[in-house]
């Protein structure tokens, strides 16, 4: 769920900032294989187990990574599954839930830093 947040947040950002220098890329590089270290209880084992079986290794996700990272896309927001380009319009990243998000993101961070 806080990937959807953070995609949610990377449109307003976008919107809002979208004439400036700064690029939002959305990346989602499926699961991955990391550690999977811990201890859990039986239904969150028998998930990570499942998940084991799809997981791609680090080594494949990074080289698009890379090749984001040497070749910023342009647009002020795009966003990526793995290699595939996906279309950042209202069907994936809707600006209305998005510019919510953010005012409320906004109001809880004034609650709890007034100072800034």
């Amino acid at each position: 769920m806080t990937g959807r947040l953070n995609d949610l947040l990377g449109v307003t950002f976008a919107e809002r900032h979208g004439e400036g220098p700064v690029r939002y890329v959305l990346f989602h590089p499926g699961t991955t294989a990391t550690s999977f270290a811990g201890e859990f209880d039986a239904p969150t084992a028998a998930f990570i187990a499942q998940q084991k079986l799809t997981a791609k290794p680090a080594t494949e996700v990074a080289p698009p990574i890379l090749r984001l990272l040497d070749d910023p896309p342009g647009a002020p927001l795009s966003a990526f599954n793995l290699s595939n380009e996906l279309p950042p319009g209202e069907a994936l990243f809707p600006s209305g839930p998005a510019a919510r998000l953010a005012d409320v993101t906004t109001d809880l961070l004034k609650v709890l830093h007034p100072d800034r």
